[in-house]
């Protein structure tokens, strides 16, 4: 186990052969809530718990029901982190200032043009969602009694 990986454990909830990958599958996992969520800061605005579901590509062919291992690199949850809280509080501040300092709009278009920079971010959310799901960055590991 690698010090800087975060481990969560999953349930296999379906599994199915890739079309034209004769020896790749997709797991669907849901994941297992377990000491994280009530350790997370934001876990009462959260509601997910248990109801997160991945699909990841594996060579590894895996039950239904059987419990493995969900591993992230941190890197990944703090620039998904970034994305998804960050970008867009900055966008609306950056479309205000342009509205207001640059084309020089009354205070109150400035505010609703900045509004148009959530629009904005979910167009970017989406995009980066599109790019983040084709590459694999979430590993499963069969859990080994005992773990």
């Amino acid at each position: 186990m690698n010090k800087n990986e975060v481990r969560e454990k999953g349930i296999v909830r379906s599994i199915s052969l890739k079309p034209k990958h004769e020896s790749r599958w997709n797991v669907r996992i849901e994941r297992i809530s377990e000491d994280s969520c009530s350790a997370c800061s934001i876990r009462a605005i959260c509601n997910i718990e248990n109801q997160i579901e991945i699909s990841v590509d594996s060579d590894t062919k895996y039950e239904i029901g059987e419990i493995v291992y969900i591993i992230v690199n941190p890197m990944n949850r703090i620039f998904v982190s970034f994305i998804v809280f960050i970008v867009p509080v900055l966008l609306f501040f950056i479309i205000y200032f342009i509205a207001s300092a640059l084309l020089h709009f009354p205070e109150s278009i400035s505010i609703g043009v900045s509004f148009f920079s959530f629009l904005i971010s979910f167009l970017i959310l989406k995009c980066a969602n599109n790019k983040f799901e084709k590459k694999n960055h979430v590993l499963i590991e069969k859990c080994v009694d005992g773990d």
